[in-house]
């Protein structure tokens, strides 16, 4: 089974190119160092100090990365061009300390703006603002000649990792948004089976309609909780809008969308007391796919790059932008699959997400 998860944490097809940039600009290194005693190139490359050799290398790399994606965008051409200017004039002797700086300054601007506006990274255009991070702070070296300036330095670095790290994360939430519809850009942790799409006929529709019948009847005792606790529900703890309380005897069952024998039940602490908002099914091993018997009226969806927590056992969130989960966790790749049936009277979506400012609403009604 094929996953489609945030373009966060993969490599878009139409920047794969881009990774030639990597190799590329090594071996034209070499191809200008070769003869080095005659080499125009590497006396003038010999002769700077090794701060400068860096900055030359990160500006070269990311130049040639955004020359590469210009077909994608054309402005790209424009910005990585004046990065390898900028390594052409350093060759030739000039200072490209500030405008090496204020360049990257304004790529990691863009960047941020770019991100806060909707639009989900990926890992090629994270390794680019690194690199312009680099380029900044490089740009610094020779500033950073006492302590405290020092302290200023790596605290500019830090703080421009984080820039990147948050414009990254809310790029990727604006653009997937919270949808586990086929076709949706995923969100964070979320990965939708890919071509699990297709045409609505009125069979599914019915189809979709009776499972809901089913699993609202079968699960409405369970509204209250002393109930759902005799029954083996963990619903100690509850608290939240979105309260998964889950049943370790439903859990590898071998039985799948069981209206009778949901895995889990979802809980909302509400003003008056704890309220019913619906059931979640899973299936019993990664990788198999849930039975839609409503075709994409009902799709069921998985989450993947999640951070799990030994000690004590439970998630502990989601991948960082570059790959890091939290001190103590491990990363899972992708979990099972699983669906919601909401069955809170008027959710807009009974399959999908429930949208947070309705539920408020309910709630608070």
């Amino acid at each position: 089974m094929r996953y489609q998860s945030s373009p966060m944490y993969n490599l878009a097809e139409d920047h794969r190119i881009g990774l030639l940039a990597l190799l590329l600009v090594p071996f034209v290194f070499w191809l200008l160092r070769r003869d080095k005693s005659q080499s125009a190139f590497s006396r003038a490359y010999d002769a700077l100090p090794g701060d400068e050799r860096a900055l030359m290398w990160a500006l070269s790399v990311d130049g040639a990365l955004h020359i590469l994606l210009a077909g994608h965008r054309p402005e790209f051409a424009v910005y990585g061009l004046a990065e390898i200017f900028l390594v052409w004039r350093a060759v030739k002797g000039a200072t490209i300390r500030v405008r090496s700086g204020l360049l990257a300054g304004v790529g990691l601007v863009v960047f941020a703006l770019q991100s806060m506006g909707g639009t989900a990274p990926d890992q090629l255009a994270l390794i680019s603002k690194l690199l312009e991070v680099s380029i900044l702070v490089l740009a610094l070296a020779a500033w950073a000649s006492t302590t405290p300036r020092r302290w200023v330095q790596s605290g500019l670095t830090t703080g421009l990792a984080l820039v990147v790290a948050t414009a990254g994360w809310a790029g990727a939430m604006q653009a997937g948004g919270h949808g586990h519809e086929p076709g949706e850009v995923p969100g964070p942790g979320v990965s939708l089976q890919v071509g699990s799409g297709g045409e609505v006929t009125s069979e599914l529709t019915e189809a979709a309609r009776e499972l809901h019948l089913r699993v609202s009847e079968a699960i409405a005792p369970y509204a209250d909780i002393e109930l759902a606790a005799a029954a083996g529900y963990s619903v100690a703890g509850l608290a939240g809008t979105s309260f998964h309380a889950d049943n370790p005897a439903f859990k590898k069952d071998g039985r799948f969308l069981d209206p009778d024998a949901p895995e889990t039940l979802v809980y909302a602490a509400g003003p008056n007391g704890p309220v019913l908002l619906g059931a979640m099914f899973e299936m019993d091993r990664i990788g198999e796919p849930g039975p839609a018997v409503g075709g994409p009226l009902t799709p069921w969806h998985a989450h993947d790059h999640v951070c799990f927590s030994l000690l004590p056992p439970g998630l502990a969130g989601l991948t960082g932008p570059f790959g890091s989960c939290p001190i103590a966790t491990i990363t899972i790749p992708v979990t099972t699959e699983m669906i919601h049936v909401w069955t809170v009277p008027g959710a807009p979506d009974p399959f999908g997400d429930l949208d947070e400012a309705w539920l408020d609403a309910y709630l608070t009604r």
